[in-house]
């Protein structure tokens, strides 16, 4: 019976790691936070 909770809790857990997996963001470009400007740059200009 053991077994049985222990597989049914890794089946659930297991797809959110994937899915953790799959959205992590890039790492930023200090060089590309450096050219932004407070109240200057525009939303066009960051992406």
């Amino acid at each position: 019976m053991r077994h049985l909770i222990f597989a049914a809790a890794l089946l659930c857990l297991l797809p959110s790691c994937i899915l953790a997996r799959r959205t992590q963001n890039e790492p930023l470009d200090p060089k590309h936070i450096a050219m932004l400007a407070p109240g200057k740059t525009t939303a066009l200009q960051t992406v």
